[in-house]
């Protein structure tokens, strides 16, 4: 779910109720505001949901089976 719409299901009405902040569209709108420029160039990937340009840097199999507990890898049936 991206921001726009927690918002739009209510979540800034839900902060005003949490808060006791009454709610009005020009309060919603400068908390959205608020809140894209408190992510600054973050904002698309933690906002919108939208990845980020990264280096697309994946953890492989051996990696991940590195972490795992023996117990886990004996009885995991990975087919990647």
């Amino acid at each position: 779910m991206t921001f726009q719409e927690a918002i739009a299901d209510g979540l800034f009405k839900h902060v005003c109720q949490m808060t006791g902040k009454e709610w009005s569209p020009e309060a919603e709108k400068t908390w959205v505001t608020y809140m894209y420029d408190s992510y600054g160039d973050d904002a698309a990937e933690e906002l919108d949901v939208i990845p980020s340009s990264g280096s697309g840097v994946v953890l492989s199999r051996a990696q991940i089976e590195r972490c795992m507990k023996s117990t886990i890898t004996q009885n995991f049936a990975w087919n990647g």
